[in-house]
């Protein structure tokens, strides 16, 4: 993940989503982001 990262600031990548998690967020947020902003929505505490 640290490489990926780095070598993003090398090639002068300004977006980058290391590791598997980050990045099928990000795929997600392209493809569908109201249906992101849900998921993330129910994890928020309840007031």
């Amino acid at each position: 993940m640290v490489r990926e990262a780095l070598q993003a600031v090398v090639n002068g990548v300004e977006d980058v989503y290391p590791g598997e998690q980050a990045k099928h967020l990000a795929a997600q947020l392209l493809s569908d982001p109201k249906e992101v902003e849900k998921a993330l929505a129910q994890m928020l505490p309840m007031s």
